[in-house]
């Protein structure tokens, strides 16, 4: 085969080079997010444990704290609870005001929420208006330590609790 069939047959099996799209760090298309994303096993699992956080029938207290005054550690009667489930492993904040009820605008509303020893840090639960009593979201649990901690207003007075040490 001479030089100008080999290049004939060349051109005859060549295939067009079309650039590839540039993806710079996740941005898709003009800017966009991709269509599609990854979802990690620890996110498969962290949705899974959570499902199942909520469907356990055998929560406990295991922990309680009086909320105490920030200026000079008085008791209020005012608790904060810690609730575990062993079939889960599993744990929700439970704020509990000695009171009366939440009226919106008062001091008398408290807040709770979950802490985990890993840093996580949970958002924090108010209570509703009419009610004394408020809870945190089921947060797995396995392996670590958690505290729950609230806070309540009362006049002048500012009342904090912790169930754990850390």
């Amino acid at each position: 085969m001479g030089t100008r069939q080999a290049t004939r047959a060349a051109k005859a099996l060549a295939v067009p080079l079309i650039a590839p799209a540039t993806v710079l760090s996740g941005v898709g298309a003009a800017g966009a997010e991709p269509a599609t994303s990854t979802v990690t096993q620890e996110e498969r699992s962290e949705t899974a444990a959570l499902s199942h956080c909520n469907s356990a029938p055998d929560y406990r207290q295991v922990l309680s704290a009086p909320l105490v005054r920030t200026s000079n550690g008085a008791p209020s009667n005012s608790r904060v609870t810690l609730w575990y489930s062993s079939t889960t492993r599993c744990v929700y904040g439970k704020f509990i005001s000695g009171h009366g009820v939440c009226n919106v605008g008062d001091d008398l509303c408290g807040q709770v929420r979950v802490r985990q020893n890993n840093g996580y840090v949970g958002p924090w639960h108010h209570t509703a208006d009419g009610h004394s009593q408020v809870v945190t979201e089921r947060k797995h649990d396995a392996g670590l330590l958690a505290a729950a901690e609230a806070e309540q207003h009362i006049g002048a007075w500012n009342y904090w609790g912790k169930t754990g040490v850390w």
